[in-house]
């Protein structure tokens, strides 16, 4: 967790890195390496309750802005930037309470 607060609607992202040898063990030359969209949740506005702090993300390919805090590259994003999360622990539940209802 950052020592830092974003403004409203802004999460501060740390990129997940491209894999580098693929399963098999060979190197991935890091000119072929794919771009990854994803990225873990590091630091969240005050209120904020859509995402949480380790939260595994993916986020749009020209969102965000590049920034550097505490010697450390991160990405901040929009809140409406964010595409959605992925269920990283066995047995999750679904939390669907940050989706508007549909009207009847």
């Amino acid at each position: 967790m950052l020592d830092f607060i974003p403004a409203p609607q802004r999460y501060v992202i740390e990129r997940v890195k491209a894999e580098s040898t693929t399963p098999s063990g060979l190197e991935i030359p890091a000119v072929a390496q794919t771009q990854k969209w994803e990225g873990i949740v590091v630091a969240i506005p005050f209120g904020m309750t859509n995402y949480k702090i380790n939260n595994h993300i993916l986020y749009s390919q020209f969102g965000g802005a590049s920034i550097v805090l505490f010697n450390k590259p991160y990405i901040l994003l929009h809140e409406n930037e964010i595409l959605g999360r992925f269920r990283d622990e066995v047995g999750e539940e679904d939390d669907l309470s940050m989706f508007s209802k549909e009207p009847d």
